[in-house]
């Protein structure tokens, strides 16, 4: 009888081990598929900022280096920053403008309900700096605004945003 409940503990014991093993080595693969899809995305960002712009190389790491500071300080992920950069890139800025729109268009998707994508932010900012004649070094003004008047009024901030950017489009 102890023979037998030693074979089954044996038994348990190697088919939890195995269970064990068999859920690292899933999670690690997973782990790791991940990390090479991040890799591929963040390749493609960079891809499209190198089409988009004529950084030489230590301009391109600088500038990728600044990114990446800037998504520490706002919780955005470097790919999701570079979409916005590109997005400033086509539209003609200088990389300084663009460093400095790509931080405020992280800034404005954070501070709105509905805006999620980086691309869409830097486009909504792009919209309203163009309807208004806003210059690039005061962008920020536009999120202080739209932010406080979203704050007093019966208007979202979202709703705001994207009112002004179609409104200003017309003129």
């Amino acid at each position: 009888l102890a023979l037998a409940q030693a074979s089954e503990i044996a038994t348990l014991a190697t088919t939890i081990r195995t269970k064990i093993l068999d859920g690292l080595y899933n999670f690690a693969l997973r782990q790791i598929s991940q990390i090479v899809e991040a890799t591929k995305e963040l390749d493609a960002r960079l891809v499209e900022i190198r089409k988009v712009t004529d950084f030489s190389d230590s301009e391109l790491k600088d500038f990728v280096s600044n990114i990446k500071e800037i998504g520490n300080a706002t919780a955005t992920s470097t790919s999701a920053l570079l979409d916005a950069s590109a997005v400033f890139a086509r539209s003609g800025y200088t990389r300084e403008q663009i460093e400095m729109l790509t931080e405020e268009a992280a800034v404005l998707r954070n501070v709105s309900d509905g805006i999620t994508d980086m691309g869409k932010s830097a486009e909504v900012l792009i919209s309203i700096m163009k309807a208004y004649h806003v210059p690039a070094e005061e962008a920020r003004s536009i999120t202080d605004q739209l932010n406080a008047i979203s704050n007093n009024a019966a208007i979202s901030f979202d709703d705001l945003a994207n009112g002004l950017s179609r409104v200003g489009s017309v003129f």
